[in-house]
């Protein structure tokens, strides 16, 4: 719902920017997620005391987004998809700030 807003009110026309067009863009990714993979690995197996399998997830899925949307910015401004993905990071963060709460509350 808020995507349609924003694509009416942005002019933002759905277009193909699932597949990756820029090979910074591509490997970029690869490498974040290479980085994600061997960061649960180290939070499952040493660190689960210090941070939650959730919140390191959340705080990968919002590092990944703004990633995402500064090559969009860089590379495809003219399709607008970064204003998308400026919204989905900014309800990842009031998401990630909620449970951090919660979090602290169940101490």
């Amino acid at each position: 719902m808020i995507e349609k807003k924003l694509r009416k009110s942005f002019h933002i026309t759905k277009e193909g920017m699932n597949e990756l067009r820029h090979p910074v863009h591509k490997y970029g990714e690869r490498i974040l997620l290479v980085l994600m993979v061997s960061g649960v690995i180290i939070i499952l197996f040493k660190y689960e005391t210090i941070i939650s399998p959730e919140l390191y997830f959340l705080f990968f899925f919002i590092v990944h987004h703004v990633f995402k949307a500064f090559m969009e910015w860089l590379f495809y401004r003219k399709t607008k998809e970064y204003v998308l993905t400026i919204s989905t990071i900014a309800s990842a963060i009031t998401m990630l700030i909620f449970m951090a709460i919660l979090e602290q509350l169940s101490i």
